[in-house]
């Protein structure tokens, strides 16, 4: 069943950004709010961007903007590392998306700060993905096309505080939490947290090593993943929406295990 209007309306897409130059209104948006972070997959890599901190105090997130990328190494780790930088002014966000290289950008691996400080994460998820598909290449997918997995991450992608409990048989469990700058960890008690780069690719690890002994029924969510809307300007789509699709996204992965 496609997705309601109201889900879609929460949903960052570029389509209903209005602005004839959506990197310039971007580099605007940047400029006034120093609290701004943004970020996405692309390929093997978690980009994210925002203001270096400044030693002197002057501006309260920096000077220097910066883009810091993740990737998971073959033996689970992962390996931080710098990409472009340059400082504000005159250099502006559109000149660093400019300079990245690879792959381009999964827009539903969108994610925003909440940072009451930081821009509205709408419309400025809708800004930020617009300019991402101009200077990037990025597909601008449509959600409405989306299953349950792929909704359940885009709506991840302004709440940070997700923290579910599957239930196995046998009496087991495993968890499943966001793990910041979008990413995701899949644990089992007594072992070290797999992490990955998005919830797709953590609910199709769930899927293959766990989809026919997972009992839906019996998962639950931890008390401090609550309902984020209280914080600042709060995400895209409210957390109870947010376990109602990854409970959905958790039963499509065990239907096709």
């Amino acid at each position: 069943m496609p997705p309601d209007k109201a889900l879609l309306a929460q949903l960052p897409d570029p389509r209903r950004c209005k602005d004839k130059n959506p990197a310039a209104a971007l580099d605007a948006v940047v400029k006034k709010y120093p609290w701004f972070r943004f970020g996405f997959r692309a390929g093997d890599r978690r980009i994210s961007f925002d203001y270096a901190a400044d030693p002197t105090g002057k501006r309260p997130g920096g000077n220097l903007l910066v883009s810091r990328i993740v990737v998971i190494l073959p033996d689970g780790r992962t390996m931080h590392t710098n990409g472009p930088a340059g400082d504000a002014p005159p250099f502006t966000i559109s000149k660093l998306l400019r300079q990245l290289d690879g792959p381009a950008p999964d827009l539903t691996t969108l994610w925003v700060s909440r940072h009451k400080n930081a821009p509205k994460p709408l419309p400025f998820g809708d800004l930020a993905a617009a300019a991402v598909v101009k200077l990037l290449g990025a597909k601008a997918t449509p959600p409405e096309n989306d299953d349950a997995v792929t909704l359940a991450q885009r709506a991840l992608g302004s709440d940070w505080e997700l923290d579910a409990t599957f239930a196995l048989k046998g009496d087991r469990i495993v968890s499943l939490s966001s793990d910041g700058l979008g990413m995701v960890s899949l644990k089992t008690p007594n072992r070290r947290s797999d992490r990955y780069l998005c919830l797709a690719d953590a609910m199709a690890a769930l899927g293959k090593q766990y989809g026919s002994k997972l009992e839906l029924s019996r998962t639950r969510f931890e008390t401090f993943s609550r309902d984020n809307r209280r914080l600042g300007d709060g995400p895209w789509v409210d957390t109870p929406t947010l376990r109602r699709l990854v409970l959905a996204g958790a039963a499509e992965v065990a239907e096709t295990a």
